[in-house]
């Protein structure tokens, strides 16, 4: 064992762990085990006993295959020499205790064991790995599904400040980065590990030497590999981890703004950006993989040297060959079993440092605030008397000049009010403040004789019906969109006409093939900007709701059309006493608001009568 121990093996350990390349990997160890505290906090209890569940058939797994290559020696003894089983220490004190005599069989016992314990191994993989895998889909389902839910819940002021890339990539990509190439290799990791433990273990008890000699150069090989190759992984986790939301950002851009794109010719544009994000994270993917597999090919063929070299060395310093061919078989099994879990935990440890900084950006995701659970589902608030602005003022960011200030003014149930003012004059954000999207960072507003928007603004939101000037549609059919929200089953069909009529869009529904069932496109790109608008309204008017809320609604139509859609609003209003709020440019269309709103450099500069207004211009 001189060669053995002339390399120094301490030596090679303090420079792996304690240079200061050492404690980069002290550290990646340390960010893993953080990690993974982290996202085990995150599971469920059902969840965790399938963690458990897997922990313990990677046990008995383990202690299988041990006993799969140990059984080997017994069966190639009898085999070849019953004798020489029954000359073996191990062998009597076994079949003593169990009280075997039974030696005529002997070699059909052997051999039923030995399959039975070959074919108990393979079920036991083939379940460890389908326990193991339904984890990690549960798991990254259940990260997925609640980054969509919290997105989906999270207040609107804090929802616009989010780039939407960055949460599709973790909704769809780093997700399952981080079951897949961390949670679950971690979990291969220590089932290869304990394998390894086991067969090892074995080994040294059949023959140390040899045991030893194999273990230092398979090991040696890959914590070298490792130890090499562990600052580029850290480099490709941080630039994977960037240019997912990147590449989803493209897409979103390249494929979702085509008019754009075709009258302003950036097609070679937006392909030349694709084409180099794409092929660095392409690049980068498929070295990752190079790194996990190419090891395997260099320790496949040196396996074989070293196994034929060590039998040559046996071969020998032994009388009889065939005493050391059950030996032999053996560690010929057991290499056959070992390499691939020497290659399954380095392949592992490369996914898994490549995975770091994604997995970092989910569980920062994980921690953000939780907004599920805060809307008041039942909204049963019924807006009585009055809305009341006092001192109102709002900024986008802290520190920067107010879009609105000293906002005051007071809207009684019922009143029809025209909101006008200069492009970037602050109209729109005083619409949002009055929705409860945006809450002001100074100043009260009162509903009803109560502070009632600090409370709960998700209860008032539910008074009101909103039209903005770019109108949202979903892919699929105009019923669909016009009561959107609502599952098909439940729409009012009745209802969802009669909405289609007050916005003028009905005779032209019913003119296509499909009517009602008509579907949209991405976007509603098989509709004109006009129709876009009137199914907007449509939507508006099927929800029936006290407040109505126009935000430049009907600057698609034309003169004659908008006329009769809002005519139809202020006969609805004056029917069932709603409040109206219009934000319009056009001052002709707002002549029978009861009153004017002009907002200029985010105050209210007048509230009066259109005809006032006009005299006063």
């Amino acid at each position: 064992m001189k060669w053995f121990q002339s390399f120094k093996i301490q030596q090679i350990i303090d420079s792996i762990f304690f240079t200061s390349e050492g404690i980069i990997m002290s550290v990646i160890l340390k960010k893993i085990m953080f990690s993974y505290k982290q996202i085990w906090v995150w599971l469920s209890k059902k969840q965790k006993k399938q963690f458990y569940l897997v922990l313990f058939l990677t046990i008995i797994s383990s202690f299988n295959e041990a006993i799969s290559v140990g059984m080997l020696l017994p069966f190639l003894s009898v085999l070849l020499d019953v004798n020489m089983l029954l000359e073996n220490k191990y062998a009597i004190i076994f079949m003593d205790l169990v009280s075997f005599n039974d030696f005529e069989n002997i070699t059909l016992y052997i051999t039923v064991v030995f399959l039975c314990s070959v074919f108990l191994s393979g079920v036991l993989k083939i379940v460890l790995i389908h326990t193991n895998l339904r984890l990690g889909q549960t798991i990254a389902h259940d990260m997925s599904c609640y980054i969509y839910k919290n997105n989906l819940y999270m207040d609107y002021e804090e929802s616009i400040k989010r780039n939407s890339s960055e949460v599709i990539s973790l909704i769809k990509s780093k997700s399952v980065i981080l079951t897949n190439l961390f949670f679950l290799q971690i979990n291969q990791f220590l089932s290869s590990f304990a394998i390894c433990l086991v067969i090892l273990i074995l080994l040294f008890t059949i023959n140390h030497k040899i045991a030893a000699s194999c273990f230092f150069v398979f090991g040696i090989f890959y914590l070298l590999i490792t130890f090499f190759v562990r600052l580029r992984m850290s480099v490709y986790s941080t630039t994977l981890s960037e240019l997912d939301p990147k590449t989803i950002k493209l897409l979103n851009e390249g494929l979702g703004e085509k008019k754009e794109i075709i009258l302003n010719n950036a097609y070679l544009y937006y392909e030349n950006l694709f084409k180099y994000v794409d092929a660095i994270f392409k690049r980068i993917s498929t070295n990752i993989q190079i790194m996990a597999v190419l090891p395997k090919v260099f320790i496949e063929t040196f396996s074989l040297i070293i196994l034929a070299f060590v039998a040559y060395i046996i071969s020998l310093k032994v009388s009889s060959f065939i005493s050391i061919i059950p030996i032999l078989g053996v560690f010929v099994l057991a290499a056959q079993k070992l390499l691939p879990q020497f290659q399954y935990m380095y392949a592992a440890w490369v996914q898994i440092c490549g995975s770091l900084v994604s997995v970092d950006d989910v569980i920062k995701e994980l921690k953000i605030k939780k907004y599920i659970g805060q809307q008041n589902i039942e909204r049963n608030f019924k807006f009585e008397s009055h809305i009341k602005f006092v001192n109102v003022g709002y900024s986008y960011f802290k520190n920067e000049k107010m879009v609105l200030e000293n906002i005051d003014i007071k809207i009684n149930k019922g009143d029809k009010v025209g909101l006008i003012g200069p492009t970037g004059s602050g109209k729109s954000t005083f619409l949002d403040v009055f929705m409860g999207l945006l809450k002001p960072q100074k100043g009260d507003i009162i509903i009803d004789n109560k502070n009632f928007l600090k409370n709960d603004e998700n209860n008032w939101q539910s008074n009101i019906s909103h039209v903005p000037q770019s109108i949202f549609l979903a892919d699929t059919s105009i019923l669909e969109n016009i009561a959107i929200g609502t599952p098909l089953e439940k729409i009012d069909k009745k209802l969802a006409l009669k909405a289609a009529k007050k916005a003028q869009i009905h005779t032209v529904i019913e003119s296509w093939d499909e009517g009602y069932n008509t579907i949209v496109g991405e976007n509603g790109i098989n509709l004109s900007g006009g129709q876009r608008q009137r199914i907007g309204l449509a939507r508006s008017f099927y929800k029936q709701k006290p407040i109505i809320v126009f935000d430049e609604a009907t600057s698609a139509l034309d003169q004659k059309t908008e006329k009769k859609v809002v005519e139809e609003i202020f006969k609805s209003c004056d029917q069932n006493n709603e409040t109206f709020i219009m934000c319009s440019h056009r001052l002709e269309i707002l002549e029978n608001c009861d009153y004017i709103i002009e907002i200029d450099n985010g105050k209210i500069s007048h509230k009066i009568k259109l005809k006032d207004f006009k005299l006063r211009k």
